[in-house]
């Protein structure tokens, strides 16, 4: 697999507006370039990379997607689902689940949200909701 290539691969993401990005990098932190969510789980299957995906507010199927793509653990994605929780970290085997709430600046008013992460040693990935 060429995971240099990122034109193709980039289009197919970024006009899903559910993904804001889908990226592999290096183990020393290199970005390798944008990667479709079909090319996660052989990116990963190299020892020296990892992936990041940002998605907004994605949906079940999304979700079941990336469950396939990382190996995710079943009620981790049951609490993905679930939007408006409190701040926590949760295991499921060897991945965590983090809530964390987010406020940030828009228009000159404050706007809250939610960020979601599922982290591993191998993979991590992120969703966010907005209030």
């Amino acid at each position: 697999m060429d995971l240099n290539t990122t034109s193709a691969t980039a289009t197919a993401v970024t006009d899903q507006p559910m993904i804001v990005n889908c990226i592999a990098y290096h183990q020393d932190g290199r970005r390798i370039g944008d990667i479709t969510l079909d090319a996660i789980s052989d990116t990963l299957a190299r020892p020296d990379t990892f992936v990041w995906v940002g998605l907004h507010e994605p949906d079940e199927v999304l979700l079941e997607k990336l469950q396939e793509e990382f190996g995710l653990h079943d009620l981790a994605i049951e609490d993905a689902h679930n939007a408006h929780q409190r701040t926590k970290i949760e295991t499921y085997g060897d991945s965590l689940f983090l809530v964390v709430q987010t406020a940030q600046l828009v228009e000159g008013h404050l706007a809250f949200g939610e960020t979601h992460i599922f982290g591993s040693s191998r993979e991590s990935g992120k969703d966010r909701v907005d209030e």
